[in-house]
């Protein structure tokens, strides 16, 4: 609707490695920049119970939208902010029965016939844009979030997470470091890059984090 015998001398063998453990040394860059759009604070202030539609998907490869849309899902409930509402299950297969239809396009109206069916500030809609499972792991979203008070679309961002990209893997070791539970954190950022549900999970906690950096809105 509408994510390629021979001797050195120490002081080389250490320039040979500083490219390496800026990479993988123990100090960690700040979280990469989710860049995205908000309308006005007053607008997005309103916007506390939504419905997130279940993700379309531009390229079916080896993705799994529906396992993206869940962890989503998840991670939107976590941030405190909104109320997720859960869309019942006859509903949800008729909307993944049209997407092939929609191709990615999501008709305003529909967006808010569903803000009026479930009573809801407004609703969110995305598609996964890029999936890669094997490593190294990729993952694009591109959402976006209609008001039911203003009709208008009131957040989008579109956003790639590559792991053969240096600043993206940089993020996830940042992310492990900070944000990732103590069991998780155990078994350090590779196992994130072996596990589709990890990896997704992070992808979608640093889009949902945007939230609470919205421009001018004082909650």
């Amino acid at each position: 609707m509408r994510g390629k015998v021979s001797r050195v001398l120490p002081g080389a063998a250490l320039l040979l490695l500083a490219p390496s453990c800026a990479l993988f040394g123990p100090k960690f860059d700040k979280p990469k920049p989710v860049a995205a759009y908000f309308a006005d604070p007053r607008d997005t202030s309103l916007i506390r119970r939504v419905l997130v539609l279940p993700f379309d998907i531009a390229d079916q490869g080896d993705a799994d939208p529906d396992l993206v849309w869940r962890i989503f899902c998840l991670e939107l409930q976590k941030t405190g902010r909104f109320e997720v509402v859960a869309l019942p299950e006859d509903d949800r297969r008729e909307w993944l029965d049209n997407l092939p239809r929609l191709k990615g396009v999501f008709p305003l109206a529909d967006l808010l016939d569903f803000c009026s069916r479930y009573g809801v500030d407004g609703v969110i809609y995305g598609t996964v844009t890029r999936f890669r499972a094997y490593k190294p792991p990729c993952l694009g979203l591109r959402l976006g979030m209609v008001s039911a008070q203003t009709g208008q679309v009131v957040w989008e961002t579109d956003v790639l997470y590559d792991m053969a990209d240096r600043r993206s893997l940089q993020d996830l070791r940042n992310y492990v470091a900070t944000v990732a539970t103590p069991d998780e954190s155990l078994h350090k950022w590779e196992m994130t890059l072996l596990s589709p549900r990890r990896f997704a999970a992070y992808v979608c906690h640093r889009v949902v984090q945007r939230w609470k950096k919205v421009p001018g809105e004082v909650l």
